[in-house]
């Protein structure tokens, strides 16, 4: 299995490190000849789930290199059982299903999740807190009622 990482660095405008090469702790290349302003802004590459650093190479005038160690994002989840509905008609969808709210959004039973997808998840039990499983609401946001996220 792959991951995705995103990698940004912070480069002084003056600086004339450019034509970046990007690798794993395996020597794999992962990409070339990035420019300077794509990493300050940032770029994603795909590692193997068993890569645990990554190195970036500056390969133009100013030879430097710089490595990072990849740690994984754990997150807890707030696991309910919901009921979905269509937005703009807050139509029942489906009933019975698990999503999981990661525990820094403040959410309880009866409020409705939006992340922006046409739906509105109605909290209808708690199940537990742990992993993620079901469909995963992060960056969701809570509102008293599915016409109140359809309205939006």
């Amino acid at each position: 299995m792959a991951k995705n990482i995103q990698i940004t660095m912070t480069i002084a405008s003056n600086s004339q490190a450019n034509n970046f090469t990007i690798r794993d702790n395996f020597g794999n290349i992962l990409a070339t000849n990035v420019a300077k302003a794509t990493l300050v802004a940032g770029t994603t590459v795909t590692v193997q789930d068993t890569v645990t650093s990554i190195t970036v190479d500056s390969t133009g005038v100013c030879t430097s290199q710089d490595t990072a160690t990849i740690v994984p994002i754990t997150n807890t989840y707030n696991i309910y059982t919901a009921t979905s509905r269509l937005c703009p008609s807050c139509t029942t969808f489906q009933t019975g299903i698990t999503v999981s709210i990661p525990t820094s959004i403040p959410v309880s039973v009866g409020q409705h999740i939006s992340i922006g997808d046409g739906m509105a998840y109605e909290l209808t039990a708690f199940q537990s807190t742990g992993a993620g499983t079901g469909t995963l609401l992060i960056g969701g946001v809570a509102y008293p009622s599915c016409n109140s996220i359809c309205a939006v």
